[in-house]
């Protein structure tokens, strides 16, 4: 049901209606046909990091197939390693440094997401449009950017820190009140 109110909103052009219903059909029942419709719906909703990521396991989840359901997606594997190719060099891709002095439990998000610290430092894909990368860490004022990415944009930010803040202090004890 899921799958198919995705596919009418897809044939119908409305692709932010579509992925959802579709990504959750998968999520449910993780078919690889369904993978490859939700890679193609992405691509067509113009999140093409998403589309690429997701032909890519389509791939992986093909190659684990039996002959005989191999042949079932016909030539999926195919248009799924040409939409690859042709969507790759389109792939924005966003570099996130913090500066040498930040703490090592300093915490990056983008678009509400944990960055990996293996990952700060490294291009990584992104989709085209907008994102928001926030940096937090203890005793600092967390700081915020809000970048647009273009297709096949390279950018590398470097982050700040917010303010230093103070260290909380202990309450203070009250003093004990004298007895007569």
């Amino acid at each position: 049901m899921l799958f198919d109110r995705g596919v009418e909103e897809m044939e119908a052009g409305r692709y932010e209606e579509a992925c959802p219903p579709i990504e959750q059909s998968y999520r449910l029942d993780p078919r690889v046909g369904t993978l490859f419709t939700l890679a193609e719906c992405e691509a067509k909703r113009g999140r093409i990091a998403t589309a690429v990521a997701r032909y890519e396991e389509y791939l992986k989840e093909h190659a684990k197939l039996p002959r005989d359901k191999k042949s079932k997606q016909g030539d999926r594997g195919q248009v799924a390693r040409r939409q690859i190719d042709l969507l790759h060099p389109q792939l924005p891709q966003l570099t996130l440094v913090l500066p040498p002095a930040a703490p090592s439990d300093t915490q990056v998000l983008c678009d509400g997401v944990t960055v990996e610290k293996s990952a700060l430092g490294v291009a990584a894909p992104r989709d085209p449009g907008a994102h928001v990368i926030t940096t937090s860490a203890p005793r600092h004022a967390s700081s915020e950017v809000r970048l647009k990415l273009a297709r096949g944009q390279q950018l590398r930010v470097e982050l700040t820190l917010g303010a230093a803040t103070a260290a909380p202090t202990a309450p203070l004890a009250e003093a004990p009140t004298a007895v007569e």
